[in-house]
């Protein structure tokens, strides 16, 4: 009984079903009867009916794949990874934008005297800002980018970062122009808005070398941009000596002055795709040959000190390469985070020869973080350098009905070991100044109260190991304790 209701009722629904889709296309008036069980034309209905289905799935499958598209891009990306062969879409900037950004840093440096048996080496304390800088970004056209900042120091205007940057070109991927860092040394290329400690390792200020103006040009070996290579052209004087010209590599000598071609290879033996970036490990190289231009000091790293690690301060340590001289640096990097933790390593060496002689100075540093709170150090993949941290929580607090709520913000401890060896007698030293060894041990407290605020507590322990020249008594030690406030945006 049932089963005959069942086969009465079926062919009814079929038949309304139909009669709708025929409707709406304009094909079967409503009423037509329907063909008899068996006939070809109900087999072809029912064909057109499990075709509807499949579409209907299909359109579904869709859906929801757009849906996971937008709300979760790390598996969208892991997917287009996976079996995608469509090439990524890229886009099109039609009129010239600007974001305007800038940084702050109030510091307060308590410099204790480098002491030892025999002489007293004075520092002076300082409070203030150091350094005030502002600046635009932005679009021009299409795939040409741009980037200006100016830093303000001492009632003077310094620029830092002024280029162009082509982007997505054929073979070479991006081309910048201009006056930007070298690629060469990861903690050199971390903006200082994203630095550990409040300055630099000596091992990193004497070696890597800086801004300059050139022409790099850089891109990914892999679609996946865990191999990246960068090679660019620079000089570090913007002008020759107007001394005229003279010998070449003699002061003074006006084509003579400093040149060099620095490149960086950088790979990601493990990146977790999914965190992104909470998990990796990083191993870079890099190498630039170049030459002391007319002025040491100018650009080419020439100059060689024994940096304190607190407001750029040198110690008793002062050597210089001569103007003119050739040289060629080397450097490793290698950085693992595993969440909370990371540790960074890097090895810089220098090879000259002054007046016949091998000069071959060399540095390095350790340093090592954990995040209290469970956050990560940032990582830029594009650029294979660290980037901003994001708490995961905030610093606010606020008066509600039910007492104060608050946030707490994200907390680091970080240490660090950096040592630099100048005790080549080709150094060069000037009156005052003498060679030696310089080595920091340095301590920091960082609080990160959001993405673009912080404060930094660091202590440092410094020794300076003066071995020969005019203040070659032995060991200078001291303490020092900085204190650093900073915004961005």
């Amino acid at each position: 009984m049932h089963h005959n209701l069942s086969k009465a009722v079926w062919p009814a629904l079929i038949a309304v079903f139909v009669a709708l889709v025929s409707r709406s296309a304009g094909q079967q008036p409503l009423g037509r009867p329907l063909p008899p069980i068996g006939d070809a034309r109900y087999q072809a209905l029912e064909q057109r009916l499990d075709a509807y289905e499949s579409e209907l799935q299909w359109l579904r499958s869709e859906l929801q794949q757009r849906h996971l598209t937008q709300s979760y891009p790390a598996a969208a990306n892991l997917a287009a990874e996976a079996g995608a062969s469509e090439p990524k879409e890229i886009p099109i900037q039609t009129k010239p934008s600007h974001k305007f950004r800038g940084r702050l840093f109030l510091d307060h440096i308590m410099m204790s005297d480098l002491e030892n048996a025999a002489a007293v080496f004075p520092e002076d304390n300082f409070t203030g800002f150091d350094t005030i800088r502002l600046g635009v970004t932005g679009n021009i056209f299409e795939n040409l980018a741009y980037t200006a900042e100016f830093e303000f120091e001492g009632g003077e205007v310094d620029y830092k970062d002024i280029y162009a940057q082509f982007e997505n070109l054929p073979w070479l991927g991006n081309l910048k122009i201009g006056h930007y860092k070298e690629p060469f040394g990861l903690e050199e290329l971390v903006s200082s808005r994203f630095d550990t400690f409040m300055e630099q390792s000596v091992a990193t200020i004497n070696y890597a070398p800086t801004r300059n103006v050139g022409i790099t040009a850089f891109n990914d070996v892999r679609e996946n941009e865990n191999l990246t290579w960068f090679l660019g052209v620079f000089r570090g004087g913007f002008h020759d000596n107007a001394t005229g010209r003279g010998a070449d590599g003699v002061a003074g000598s006006g084509d003579a002055n400093d040149t060099a071609v620095t490149g960086r290879l950088v790979w990601l033996p493990y990146y977790d795709e999914a965190t992104p970036g909470r998990c990796l490990f990083h191993v870079g190289t890099a190498a630039s040959s170049r030459r002391v231009g007319n002025d040491p000091d100018e650009g080419g790293n020439g100059q060689l000190e024994g940096f304190l690690e607190l407001d750029s301060r040198d110690g008793p340590i002062d050597t210089f390469l001569p103007a003119g001289t050739e040289f060629n640096l080397f450097g490793t990097e290698l950085a693992w985070v595993r969440g909370p933790f990371h540790i960074v390593n890097e090895f810089f060496f220098l090879d000259a020869r002054v007046a016949g002689a091998n000069v071959d100075p060399w540095g390095t540093y350790i340093e090592i973080g954990y995040f209290l709170t469970g956050e990560n150090r940032g990582y830029n993949r594009s650029a294979k350098a660290f980037d901003r941290v994001k708490p995961y929580e905030d610093f606010f607090a606020v008066r509600t009905a039910d007492g104060v709520c608050r946030g707490w913000g994200a907390w680091q401890v970080v240490s660090r070991w950096s040592y630099s060896d100048l005790t080549d007698t080709g150094l060069a030293i000037g009156g005052g100044d003498a060679r030696g060894r310089q080595q920091n041990l340095q301590f920091g407290v960082n609080w990160y109260l959001n993405p673009y605020s912080r404060v930094m507590v660091n202590y440092v322990h410094s020794i300076s190991d003066v071995t020969s020249g005019a203040l070659a008594l032995g060991e200078y030690e001291g303490d020092h304790l900085g204190m650093r406030f900073q915004v961005d945006w």
